[in-house]
């Protein structure tokens, strides 16, 4: 029986977003709220908040670059490793098409929305190659086994309102980036949660108190 509902907001260009979700993912059974999982824009957030990402702040850039290092290993993860190109894309990085297909999915093929996130996200920070670009969602489409035409059909004015609607709904609850994680229990003030460092702090909360790190078995 769940207490309760956790809301993760995250986007396919994070890579912190990325290492929330594995997490998250890794502890869900023992956690006992029901997790619902939203694709966002992150840079929507970014405009609606008036904040500027990290990758626009080189000193802040850099920090994070080592800080995702150090948190996979914290975390017994497969390394997170930004591209090197990665900086200097950042400014004019778009991937609003790849969150289309993403949030399409998760609607109308619930069961692969698992699989096809992590891809995106694998593809960008375990293979380093780009995630954002057409013909990057047409690669990982296939890959995936979908049918081309998803593309197409995520172009909906309906299936655009529900990533908007994400979007929205993340600032009302007071996101400025991802992850953002919204704690919601009967009979309790909802809690805030931000940034991969803040998951010890969410698991205690919901009685995890020994938060350790899941071992991966390593072949």
């Amino acid at each position: 029986m769940t207490e309760g509902i956790l809301d993760l907001y995250v986007d396919v260009v994070s890579p912190f977003a990325y290492l929330a979700y594995q997490i998250i993912k890794d502890h869900e059974a023992s956690l006992k709220v029901k997790v619902n999982y939203h694709p966002v824009s992150m840079a929507a957030i970014f405009r609606l908040t008036k904040n500027t990402g990290p990758a626009l702040v080189p000193l802040k850039f850099q920090y994070l670059r080592n800080n995702l290092v150090q948190l996979s290993e914290f975390w017994d993860m497969d390394p997170v490793i930004l591209p090197a190109w990665f900086e200097e894309r950042a400014p004019t990085m778009s991937p609003i098409l790849p969150l289309r297909v993403i949030t399409y999915i998760q609607h109308n093929y619930p069961d692969e929305f698992d699989r096809t996130i992590r891809a995106f996200w694998s593809r960008m920070f375990n293979e380093h190659k780009t995630n954002f670009l057409p013909a990057d969602v047409e690669a990982l489409l296939e890959e995936l086994g979908f049918d081309p035409e998803i593309v197409n059909l995520a172009q909906s004015e309906e299936n655009r309102r529900v990533l908007r609607d994400n979007v929205t709904n993340a600032v009302r609850q007071g996101a400025f980036g991802v992850p953002y994680m919204m704690l919601k229990r009967p009979g309790r003030d909802s809690q805030a949660f931000f940034g991969v460092e803040s998951l010890p702090l969410m698991f205690k909360e919901l009685g995890l108190v020994k938060s350790e790190p899941v071992i991966h078995a390593k072949l």
